[in-house]
């Protein structure tokens, strides 16, 4: 733009917004993923410890509270900045509308600034605390699959078939009544 000529701060101000607006919706589309996450988890935990008939249960069912802190660390509140100040506009809109709206457009730029580094922590807690998650699973998995072998409760002889190793033979149907 030449020198001296009027800046537009109206589309300015809807570019600054909207970028404000798409990190909101950005940190709730992050905790919308983390609430029902926590929530599994937690009936995960219950679920297991209510379950557990020994000790290594006990252990392996401890482990999905390593991820469950993680989640709640990403879930935690954080202080957002916002623009525009109300009071601002109140006082000066009226006497000044371009001089307000420059300064919204600057301030919402570096509002975006400052909350971009907490949303971007946040989504990278939750991507941390899904691994967690998924290896205490894998872990509890192999525990409770070493726990059945080792116990020689499973059945592991597909040929048995689900009656456990019972197969009906003529000979056995035969009551004897005719």
């Amino acid at each position: 733009m030449p020198p001296g000529s009027d800046v537009d701060w109206d589309k300015a101000l809807d570019i600054a917004l909207h970028a404000r607006d798409a990190e909101r919706k950005r940190l709730e589309h992050i905790e919308g993923k983390i609430a029902p996450i926590i929530a599994g988890t937690i009936a995960g935990l219950g679920l297991f410890i209510q379950q557990a008939a020994s000790l290594w249960d006990y252990l392996g069912g401890a482990l999905l509270l390593v991820p469950l802190i993680m989640l709640f660390r990403a879930f935690a509140t954080f202080e957002y900045d916002d623009v525009p100040n109300l009071e601002e506009l109140k006082r000066t809109y009226e006497w000044y509308p371009s001089t307000f709206k420059r300064a919204v457009v600057f301030g919402a730029a570096d509002v975006v600034a400052k909350n971009r580094p907490a949303i971007d922590s946040k989504a990278q807690q939750l991507n941390h605390a899904m691994v967690a998650l998924f290896l205490a699973v894998v872990i509890i998995l192999a525990v409770r699959l070493g726990e059945v072998i080792v116990s020689g409760k499973a059945n592991l002889n597909p040929a048995a078939g689900a009656g456990g190793g019972a197969v009906a033979t003529p000979a056995a149907a035969d009551t004897g009544k005719r």
